[in-house]
């Protein structure tokens, strides 16, 4: 599944109960950008696990996801740059509402 972040800083989307894995596009564009990506669970069912790549997380470890039905998990994103000039997205997550 791919975000493309020039449709907006905050987006929602739902995922069902296969895996899936998380791609951003243009999620870069301006240093400091404030990303936010409402992650909702199907009606029904366990929501498959979230792959996300090109992200850094605390401790190098993606938050544990909500998997019940019909809940969303907020996941917040901060874009920057290194002094490679090679984008960096640190994430964070507001779980289970």
């Amino acid at each position: 599944m791919t975000v493309d972040w020039k449709r907006s800083n905050s987006q929602k989307i739902q995922i069902s109960t296969s895996a899936v894995t998380i791609t951003f596009l243009n999620g870069t564009t301006t240093p400091g950008n404030t990303l936010r990506l409402f992650v909702c669970n199907a009606p029904t069912g366990t929501a498959g696990a979230i792959t996300w790549t090109h992200v850094y997380w605390p401790s190098a470890t993606a938050p544990t996801q909500t998997t019940t039905a019909n809940k969303c998990d907020m996941w917040s994103f901060q874009s920057t740059f290194s002094t490679s000039s090679n984008a960096i997205i640190i994430g964070s997550q507001t779980p289970g509402f």
